[in-house]
Order: structure tokens, then C-alpha cells, then sequence
């Protein structure tokens, strides 16, 4: 097998992703996620030495196309970092480590995730840590890469512990998961570090600390792209762990006391809502309400994607809007109204023009995101509700027509609408053998056409936002080739207004077309 067509897409991803932040049957049993020491100071690292120079000679020689110089200036940082204990120089150091070598030496991925892991079994808090959460994320990636051939590979004596490129897919999610739950090892320890002591690999996106202010924070979510996002094709046991359990969404204050079990040891939602406790209590503890509304817009968002509970859609809002009740005034819910609206316009989707259900829906979206609007104009939730308002309030428009009509008779037409309050309609002759000269002008060239006839006709807004018919009729027209165009605006163009078009004949011609089923003879003409 080829490593090296791969392995390099994977150490891009690493470096990209990692220094990009704020993007058996034996029971297992909790009554709360592991209490915290609230007693435990602040951790502070002091990681002041400054590697930019040799940084900038190995950005230098890469440019240059100087690979194995790079690497020889990345291993003296690494060196450097480990005498002077700089976790942050470490991790960045092994990541181009493995870079520079994929350039190098053929095969070397295998090498260097055996690295990585003698590091992880010798490093301290923190490295060991991070070391364990880019290991975890380099053998996911590895996977993703080659599942075609890891989904067809079965457990054979080739296995090597130290060689990923024999494993299969359960061994590779088994060691995955170990991974990611030991980078979250010394939970206490992580609570109390602060993200900023490694701002020196870290990428930060403006005001977003306050949803990730510790080291825990950080490697929690990492950890949770894997266990929310992945389920493994492998055979599931008897009592597997499912979140149909309406208690999982509930409130802030309740869902920390929930009492979560399973015997399913290999269950990648049980890790998940775990760490989504675990997140719950920490961010209840330092009193992070941004971190908690955050948090709790995931996990809902999560359990009711993943509930096969009845009343899962009940549930979902009930909690939602609990969460609006309890911080009322934080700038962070109104992405939690904006969840809410997005709900409501989806029902909306469901409107029964016979029935009328679910005709208010949109409407009541429109209403939730201007009020969101007006009390946090500035926030991402109200970004969300403008964007939904536009999609909501855009005018379409489109009719249905037979394609031709007897001389004598009046043109009808079925027209669909929304959010309009009047629509133009005109028509243009044109010859038989009419073709357009541009297929993507094609209004532009039929507005250039003198209209034969031409009207307008007044419709009923009913202000709910859904599509509604309309019966149009008009006098009849002589022998020829038309196309008939609509429009919302009176100029008929196409821009930010609705416009739509067809042709149709008017013809003396008709069809007989006879067919025989079942022995009987039946003609329809047209």
C-alpha cells in the first residue's frame, strides 16, 4: 500500500486544523461526571522563549524548496522546545516534523505516528494531552483516506500493533477512541489551564475565547468532531446505547444530575453526550454563560438528530426555549432564537394549501428573527435571522400552461405565488423557427420584443409567507408561436425581482393518438 499519496493530505489537515482554534461488556457507569476540584488554583505555563527566528528560516527554506534543511532547523527547535519543557514549540515541531519527512522519505507516516506515541507515553501535562488528541485525529484521518480498503480488510496475521497500515476498522476505532478519552486525561489539570498560554499555535478568531477559555474546552471539542460525527459500520451489541431517552434534553441545571449508563463499550454516542456532560459542569462551574448557551445549543442539536424518540420535535423546542427563559439578555441566545425561527420555517415547508396546517409557520420565523434582530443587532444569531428573512420574504413566482390552444379559445393559466402583491404578465409572438441567441439572456431578449398584449392582475398577499394559485385568463390570440413572461415588476427584469417564462402555440392542428389495452380501443385527441 502506498502511504505516501496520502499521508501528506492528512499533515496538512493537521497543521491547518490543530493550530486552527475555536473551529467487552464491562459496565460503565456514572451518577454525575467526574466532580472538579473547585478548590484547585489557576495552572499558569510560562512559555515566553521565542522560536520566531528559527521559525522564519524554516518558512524560508521551505519556500525555497529546501526540505531537508527545514527539517534540520525544525528538529533543533524540537530540541530546543523539549530542554526548555514549551509544549506549544513541541506540538508545532512534530507536526512539521512529520511534514518535512513525508517530503523525505517514502513511507513515513507509519514512523512517524510510532513517534508520536513513544512521545505521548513520556510527556507530561500538557503535551501528553495534545500529543494524544493529534494522534487520535492522525489515525481517524488515516481511515477516512483508505476506508475503501479497511472496510474489506478483515483481522488477519499480518496485524501489527506498531503499523496502522495492517489494522481494521475496529482496531482503528478502538484505538481512535483511546486516543481522543486520553487527551482528556487530567481533567481537573485541563479545566484549569487557560487557553492563552498557547496562543503561540493557535489561531484565534476575534471574541471567541470566551467559548473556549481552557485547555479542556479545546480538547473536548476536538474530541466531540469525533464521537458526534462518526459511527462505525460494525456489528452492534444487543443493548447498544442509544439517546432516545427524553432526558437528554434536559435542562441546563438537570441534565449535569442525569444518571448515564451503558454496557455498550464501543458506543461513540455514549462518549459524547459524556463529554457533553462533563463540558455542562465545568462551564456551570466558572460561571461561563457563553460556554453553557454554546454548549447546550450542541447537545440539543446533537440528541435530536440522533433520537429516534417520538416526541423528539417537542422535546427539541421545549428545551430551546427554556434556554431563551433562563439567559434572556445574553447577546449568545439570540442563536438560540434563530435555531428556533429555522424551526418554524421548516414547518412552514410542510403548509397544506387544502388543510391550511402549518400556514403561520413562517410567519411566526419572520416574527421570532425581527425581534432577535432588533434586541442583538450585532450578534451572530441576528447575521443568522437576516439571512433567514431573506430566504423567507424572497418573491417567486410560476404558472402552468398548456402548450397549445385552439384559435377561438381564451389563454388560462395557473399561476403559483408568493409574497406578491401584483404580477405583470406579457406576451410576444415570434416565429417558428425562433431560437435564442444566448441561452442564459433569455428574458433580456424577449424584453426586446414588441408584446402583442400585455396586463397586469392583483393578488391576494395573505402575509403568511407560503405559495398560493391563482386562475389567469386572457383573450384568445390568432394562429402563431408566443412566449408569455410574468414578472413581479413592471420593467420585467430579472434582477431582485421574480420573473418566469414559456412559450405555447395557438394552433388549428390537432392529433388523434389511438392506442389498444386488454383488446379495447381508446383515442384521445389533442
Amino acid at each position: 500500500m502506498n502511504v505516501k499519496k496520502y499521508q501528506l493530505s492528512i499533515i496538512i489537515i493537521f497543521i491547518s486544523a490543530f493550530l486552527f482554534a475555536f473551529s467487552c461488556k464491562n459496565k460503565k457507569s456514572t451518577t454525575n461526571a467526574e466532580k472538579t476540584d473547585l478548590r484547585m488554583d489557576p495552572l499558569k505555563f510560562d512559555y515566553t522563549e521565542s522560536y520566531q527566528t528559527l521559525w522564519d528560516t524554516v518558512i524560508k527554506q521551505e519556500r525555497n524548496g529546501l526540505y531537508k534543511s527545514a527539517l534540520t532547523t525544525v528538529e533543533e527547535i524540537y530540541k530546543s522546545a523539549n530542554k526548555d519543557d514549551n509544549s506549544p514549540q513541541i506540538i508545532k515541531s512534530l507536526i512539521y516534523k512529520m511534514k518535512y519527512s513525508s517530503y523525505l522519505e517514502e513511507n513515513n507516516f507509519v514512523k512517524s505516528l510510532n513517534e508520536l506515541q513513544t512521545v505521548s507515553k513520556t510527556a507530561k501535562f500538557p503535551l501528553k494531552q495534545l500529543v494524544h488528541s493529534i494522534t487520535a485525529e492522525s489515525f481517524w484521518k488515516y481511515y477516512q483516506q483508505n476506508q475503501w480498503q479497511i472496510n474489506s480488510r478483515s483481522y488477519s496475521s499480518d496485524f501489527k500493533n506498531d503499523d496502522i497500515t495492517t489494522w481494521d476498522l475496529k482496531t482503528i476505532a478502538e484505538k481512535t477512541t483511546k486516543e481522543y478519552l486520553l487527551s482528556l486525561s487530567s481533567k481537573d489539570s485541563l479545566q484549569h489551564t487557560d487557553i492563552e498560554d498557547f496562543k503561540s499555535i493557535l489561531t484565534y478568531i476575534e471574541d471567541t475565547k470566551k467559548f473556549r477559555p481552557t485547555l479542556y474546552d479545546f480538547l473536548a471539542y476536538r474530541s466531540l468532531s469525533f464521537f458526534e460525527n462518526t459511527q462505525f459500520n460494525l456489528t452492534k451489541p444487543a443493548d447498544f446505547f442509544t439517546l432516545n431517552n427524553n432526558q437528554y434534553f434536559n435542562s441546563v441545571n438537570d441534565f449535569p444530575k442525569l444518571k448515564i449508563t451503558t454496557t455498550d463499550s464501543s458506543s461513540n454516542l455514549f462518549f459524547a453526550i459524556k463529554i457533553y456532560q462533563d463540558l455542562t459542569i465545568h462551564q456551570q462551574r466558572t460561571k461561563s454563560k457563553a460556554g453553557i448557551i454554546e454548549t447546550s445549543l450542541r447537545r440539543l442539536n446533537f440528541v435530536h438528530n440522533q433520537s429516534n424518540n417520538p416526541e423528539n420535535e417537542k422535546f427539541y423546542i421545549n428545551a430551546l426555549t427554556q434556554l431563551t427563559t433562563q439567559y434572556p439578555n445574553e447577546e449568545e441566545i439570540a442563536t438560540i432564537w434563530y435555531e428556533i425561527a429555522k424551526k418554524h420555517n421548516e414547518n412552514g415547508n410542510n403548509f397544506n394549501l387544502k388543510t391550511g396546517s402549518n400556514q403561520w409557520e413562517k410567519k411566526k420565523a419572520i416574527d421570532i428573527c425581527n425581534t432577535t434582530i432588533s434586541k442583538f443587532p450585532e450578534s451572530y444569531g441576528a447575521k443568522e435571522c437576516r439571512a433567514l428573512k431573506l430566504q423567507i420574504e424572497t418573491k417567486s413566482m410560476a404558472f402552468e400552461i398548456e402548450k397549445s390552444h385552439r384559435p377561438e379559445a381564451p389563454i388560462q393559466l395557473i399561476l403559483k405565488h408568493k409574497n406578491l402583491d401584483q404580477v405583470y404578465f406579457k406576451i410576444v409572438k415570434v416565429d417558428w423557427d425562433y431560437q435564442f441567441k444566448k441561452n442564459y439572456e433569455v428574458v433580456k431578449q424577449l424584453n426586446k420584443l414588441t408584446p402583442v398584449r400585455s396586463w397586469s392582475s392583483k393578488l391576494e398577499n395573505k402575509q403568511d409567507y407560503q405559495e398560493h394559485l391563482s386562475n389567469i385568463k386572457t383573450e384568445e390570440l390568432p394562429i402563431g408561436k408566443y412566449f408569455i413572461l410574468s414578472s413581479s415588476h413592471p420593467d420585467f427584469t430579472d434582477k431582485n425581482e421574480a420573473v418566469a417564462y414559456t412559450n405555447f402555440w395557438v394552433t388549428n392542428i390537432s392529433f388523434s393518438t389511438i392506442t389498444k389495452r386488454g383488446g379495447k380501443r381508446s383515442e384521445e385527441h389533442t
